[in-house]
């Protein structure tokens, strides 16, 4: 399912907020249709009215993806179909909309290549109640359930490595608010909380293969908050149109405590993975400006045994993070970057035994941090699916790095630590002397090394590394490093111009 049925689908079934005019069941309709075709699709249905109701007897959401550029094949299309659903006119200006106890689902996806995919199951819920106030132009829901479930019973994928599948989802005490304002540009704002959701995918062997992976887990205190900008005025498969008509989407989706469990099961093994955390998030936005995704989590304890591992490992993580930002739309100047940040893991005693046996290494956890971002001319966007397959065929990148930084890197293990930043420049206009098949470049880097000699001594001693190759090393460092507060503590200025010429610390290497 993509991402805009997904976001859809949640603004159709789980949106949420007090009373203040009056909308009918009719205007509910109009508005789900209206939201439909912001997100690119086509709502489909014959709505009976029965009296103070508006029956839906089935709802078929329908979305054509783009031709091929190249030959014009159609791109395929994703349909979604839905069960029998009511929206009942209360007598005080709200509506209430009903689902039954089990609403049927089906999703249907087929490929530009007569590949297909198709997901069939149900949303189930009790206690379940929704409210729809306000106006027709400014509509409120008001979300309420004791347990939503969305299971898919049967999730098939066919082609040339065909897949089967089962996923099922349950919410526990859901709980929120959605505000929906429509326009030339409409707005969708909710905020969601979930006292517990448990989720579980397994995936049975493919015909003629025999390994079975199950993946179960779940989640306690979740809150989402997340606001939506949709042209309506725009089609939403012109994507440069609909970036540049004001699309944006942004989010926050705080994870809370939480386990999982992964079993990877083959005909004479079994590999187990579990890991829980004591908290963790995503933070989202899409918008003309750029793509940015920050994850985290914090307060982690994986544990691993069987499979290919020849003892039962286990590890303490304080935090990890991952951070990306990419272009959306094309042109000169676009923002990228990556940012990681993994920090106090525990290596196990059981690793350290067979590694340091004399225990002449510092055992501290190991932490890592990199940060980059940077400048690129994009030819086409990134969001734009029809414009990525027209680069294909010719081989073309997408775009062209202009700028590179390195904001920071930072390494700490075994008693050493290593700290750079650095900047890059590009020249597109003429080809590096290190290798013509890529562009001039110019940089500039800061290094800080500080135990790094003495680590690197005492591993070609321990025989973890070549001697020769270890010493070679060392005396280098010693040589062109600035010493700052001790012998082992050493800086480096490196200078790499556009034709070639290295310097550290002044002193020129001949490289070229």
């Amino acid at each position: 399912m993509s991402f805009r049925t997904s976001v859809f689908s949640g603004v159709l079934a789980l949106c949420a907020a007090p009373a203040f005019a009056d909308v009918k069941a009719a205007d509910v309709w109009d508005q789900w249709s209206a939201l439909a075709t912001a997100f690119g699709y086509e709502l489909s249905a014959l709505p009976v009215r029965e009296g103070l109701a508006l029956t839906v007897p089935d709802a078929t959401l329908t979305r054509q993806m783009p031709n091929d550029p190249e030959t014009g094949a159609p791109g395929g299309s994703i349909t979604m179909t839905l069960g029998r659903m009511r929206l009942v006119e209360r007598g005080d200006g709200t509506v209430e909309v009903e689902f039954p106890g089990s609403l049927p689902v089906s999703v249907t996806m087929d490929g530009p290549q007569r590949e297909k995919a198709t997901a069939s199951g149900a949303v189930t819920a009790q206690g379940y109640g929704m409210i729809v106030s306000g106006t027709p132009a400014d509509t409120v829901y008001d979300l309420k359930a004791d347990e939503i479930g969305l299971n898919f019973d049967k999730i098939e994928t066919f082609g040339a490595d065909p897949v089967t599948a089962a996923v099922n989802v349950t919410l526990d005490g859901t709980a929120g608010t959605t505000t929906i304002r429509m326009g030339d540009i409409a707005t969708v704002a909710r905020d969601l909380t979930v006292a517990a959701a448990r989720y579980s995918v397994d995936i049975p062997p493919p015909a003629g293969k025999s390994v079975r992976t199950r993946l179960e887990g779940m989640s306690e205190g979740l809150k989402m908050s997340f606001a939506a900008e949709l042209p309506t005025t725009v089609a939403a498969d012109d994507v440069p149109a609909y970036l540049a008509g004001g699309y944006s989407l942004s989010g926050t989706l705080d994870l809370g405590s939480g386990t999982s469990q992964l079993v990877v099961e083959d005909a004479d093994e079994t590999l187990q993975v579990a890991l829980a955390r004591q908290s963790g998030g995503v933070d989202v936005s899409v918008s003309q400006d750029g793509i940015v995704y920050d994850g985290r989590a914090e307060g982690l304890n994986i544990s691993a045994s069987g499979g290919k591992l020849p003892l039962p490992v286990s590890t303490t993580m304080s935090s990890v993070a991952l951070g990306l930002t990419a272009p959306a739309a094309a042109g000169p100047d676009q923002d990228f970057g990556l940012r990681l940040n993994l920090a106090e893991l525990v290596l196990p005693e059981l690793l350290w035994a067979m590694l340091d046996p004399e225990g002449a290494l510092d055992h501290e956890p190991v932490s890592a941090e990199l940060d980059l971002s940077g400048k690129a001319e994009m030819f086409v966007s990134l969001m734009d699916p029809q414009a990525q397959q027209s680069l294909d065929p010719t081989g073309k990148a997408p775009g062209a790095i202009g700028s590179l930084t390195l904001n920071k890197l930072a390494l700490q293990a075994a008693g050493a630590h290593i700290g750079a930043d650095a900047d890059v420049a590009v020249d597109h206009s003429a080809r590096s002397v290190f290798d013509p098949k890529l562009p001039a470049f110019g940089a500039t880097a800061n290094l800080r090394l500080t135990g790094v000699t003495d680590l690197v001594e005492r591993l070609a001693r321990m025989g973890l590394i070549p001697g020769g190759p270890a010493l070679v090393g060392v005396a280098m460092i010693r040589q062109l490093g600035k010493v700052e507060t001790g012998p082992d503590d050493l800086s480096a200025e490196i200078i790499v111009s556009p034709s070639g010429a290295v310097t550290v610390n002044g002193t020129p290497l001949p490289l070229k």
